[in-house]
């Protein structure tokens, strides 16, 4: 009885976002949840993956499929559940968010100093550039993500 009514009140809240939630990132994070869940020998319903991929909504695609593969590789720890909780998928996508956005900072910061050096270069081939060493090593130091 109790499991009817949890799912009735899951299956209400799934439709009100269902309406917010793009059909194609959702069914991406569904089939990514059944990936998940064959990786660790969990038996879900449809509906269990529908109620996880809504609660992952917020989260963008690419950290969602990274997390839940890093997780999916894991081994599963004694007395841990076949299929995670909700906590332990969002720390695992926020892991990956981090992992992401750090290498998209470094990516950054390496193009800034990359398009500053060319530019560097070409001042001293035409002979107008009037910077020390120092200088130039203070200037590459201070580039920063905007």
């Amino acid at each position: 009885m109790a499991t009817e009514l949890s799912r009735e009140r899951q299956g209400k809240a799934l439709t009100t976002q269902e309406k917010q939630f793009d059909g194609s990132k959702r069914k991406k994070t569904i089939a990514l949840l059944g990936i998940l869940g064959v990786r660790r020998q969990a038996k879900l319903d449809p509906e269990d993956y529908q109620v996880f991929a809504a609660d992952l909504e917020e989260y963008d695609l690419r950290d969602i499929e990274a997390g839940l593969t890093a997780l999916g590789k894991e081994p599963r720890r004694e007395r841990d559940t076949a299929f995670p909780s909700l906590g332990t998928l969002t720390s695992a996508i926020k892991i990956a968010r981090r992992m992401r956005r750090d290498a998209e900072y470094a990516a950054h910061w390496r193009k800034q100093n990359a398009d500053y050096e060319s530019k560097v270069r070409a001042e001293r081939a035409a002979g107008t550039w009037n910077k020390t060493d120092e200088e130039i090593a203070q200037l590459t130091t201070k580039v920063a993500m905007p």
